[in-house]
C-alpha cells in the first residue's frame, strides 16, 4: 500500500514540474528578459517600398522661362579662290577688322596680267585681219561687176571674212575669260567684319575653289536657342526677347524661327537678332534666352 502512494505522489510531482516548465517557456518566447528596447521585436505594417516624391505641381514650381542660347555671327563666309597659282601676299591676320571691298590677297597676279595681254594682242590682230578681209570682199565685188575677176574669187573672199569673224568671236571670248581670271586673282572682302581664320600664308600654292580665309560680321549677332515644342505658342516673329550673360541683359527681336521640329530634342531653332555695335558679345558665348513677354 505504501508503495502505491509513493508512486502516486511521484507522478503528481512530475506533472506539476512539466506544467510549470511549459508556462515559463511561453513567457520567455513572448518577451525575452533583459532584451534592449532597440532589439525588441517590431511589428511591421504594409508600407510602400519608397516614400512618395511630391510632384512639381504640388510644390507650386512652374517651368523655367529661360532657355540656353549661344551667340552666332550675323554674317559669315569662307572665301576661296577661283584661280590657281601662288599666294602673292596676305594683307591681314586673324582677328583684324576689314572693310568691305578691301584687298585681302592676290593669286599670281603678274601671270594673269600677262595672259590678258597675250589674248588682247590676239584679238586686236584678228580684228585688223578681218577689216582687211572685208575690204578685199569689196574689191572683189567691184572687179566682178567689171568682168575683171571670177565669181570664185568673190566667194573665196566672202568665206575668208566669215572665218575671220568666227576667229574674232573666239579671241574676244578668250580675252574676256582671261580678264575674269585677272579679276578673280584679286581677293576682296565681301563685307565689313573681322578675319576669323586664315587657311594659307604667302608663297603657298592654291588650287581652284580652295579656301583662303574666313570672315564674320559681329556688328549684329544672333542668340540661337532650341525652343521646346511645348512652348512654341509663345514664339512670334518680331517678338521682343532678351539674352542674359553674366548679369547683363541684351535686348533683341526674334528674326528667324525654324520650320522644322527636331524629333530628338523636341524643339525648334530660334534666332534672336541683337545689336552688338560695342562688340561685347563674342561668337560662342553661352547664356540664357527669355521672352520679354512670354504670354
Amino acid at each position: 500500500m505504501r508503495g502505491y502512494w509513493k508512486l502516486t505522489r511521484y507522478g503528481a510531482l512530475v506533472g506539476v514540474c512539466l506544467f510549470l516548465q511549459s508556462v515559463v517557456f511561453a513567457e520567455v518566447v513572448r518577451e525575452p528578459p533583459g532584451l534592449p528596447a532597440s532589439q525588441a521585436p517590431v511589428q511591421r505594417t504594409a508600407t510602400a517600398p519608397f516614400p512618395a516624391t511630391p510632384r512639381v505641381e504640388d510644390l507650386g514650381i512652374t517651368r523655367p522661362e529661360r532657355i540656353n542660347a549661344v551667340i552666332y555671327p550675323f554674317r559669315s563666309a569662307t572665301i576661296g579662290t577661283e584661280v590657281r597659282g601662288m599666294v602673292d601676299f596676305m594683307n591681314c591676320k586673324e582677328g583684324d577688322q576689314i572693310t568691305e571691298g578691301a584687298v585681302i590677297s592676290e593669286i599670281s597676279r603678274a601671270r594673269y596680267e600677262a595672259i590678258v595681254g597675250e589674248f588682247r594682242g590676239n584679238c586686236d590682230a584678228v580684228t585688223r585681219t578681218l577689216e582687211r578681209a572685208r575690204e578685199e570682199v569689196g574689191i572683189q565685188d567691184e572687179l566682178y561687176q567689171k568682168r575683171a575677176t571670177t565669181y570664185d574669187e568673190v566667194v573665196k573672199a566672202r568665206s575668208q571674212v566669215k572665218i575671220l569673224e568666227a576667229r574674232k568671236d573666239e579671241a574676244e571670248f578668250k580675252l574676256k575669260q582671261a580678264e575674269l581670271n585677272l579679276q578673280a586673282c584679286i581677293i576682296r572682302a565681301p563685307f565689313s567684319g573681322s578675319i576669323a581664320v586664315l587657311y594659307h600664308e604667302p608663297f603657298e600654292m592654291v588650287d581652284n575653289l580652295e579656301k583662303l580665309f574666313g570672315m564674320i560680321d559681329t556688328s549684329k549677332v544672333y542668340a540661337r536657342a532650341n525652343w521646346p515644342e511645348a512652348r512654341l505658342s509663345e514664339l512670334a516673329l518680331g517678338k521682343k526677347s532678351q539674352f542674359l550673360y553674366e548679369g547683363r541683359t541684351f535686348d533683341g527681336l526674334i528674326e528667324k524661327i525654324s520650320s522644322l521640329i527636331d524629333p530628338a530634342s523636341k524643339s525648334k531653332r530660334v534666332h534672336v537678332l541683337i545689336d552688338n555695335r560695342d562688340g561685347f558679345l563674342q561668337v560662342g558665348m553661352s547664356g540664357a534666352m527669355t521672352l520679354a513677354d512670354p504670354k
